[in-house]
């Protein structure tokens, strides 16, 4: 089997998305977090892909997670470092 036919035409090569093309997800999708089926749309990778870049992208402390409805929702870390307003402040 020739490497054309092993991937659909449209689903991008592993390797062709990186960690920066996950980040920028985040700034495309409305709204403060991404699941893996932001990922795979907005970048053309498989939804294994997606899963996989999330993960890293977590384990370096980029992103967070948590699971609702049955999905994990992530959010960039940077996004919580934010000025909290006095009434929020100890």
């Amino acid at each position: 089997m020739s490497e054309s036919e092993d991937w659909p035409e449209d689903v991008r090569y592993p390797d062709d998305v990186s960690r920066e093309d996950v980040l920028g997800v985040f700034e495309v999708v409305e709204g403060p977090a991404v699941t893996t089926s932001d990922v795979k749309i907005v970048l053309g990778c498989s939804q294994e892909r997606a899963r996989e870049l999330l993960e890293d992208l977590r384990a370096t402390g980029d992103v967070r997670r948590r699971k609702s409805a049955g999905m994990y929702l992530y959010w960039r870390t940077s996004d919580e470092e934010v000025e909290l307003p006095p009434y929020y402040q100890e």
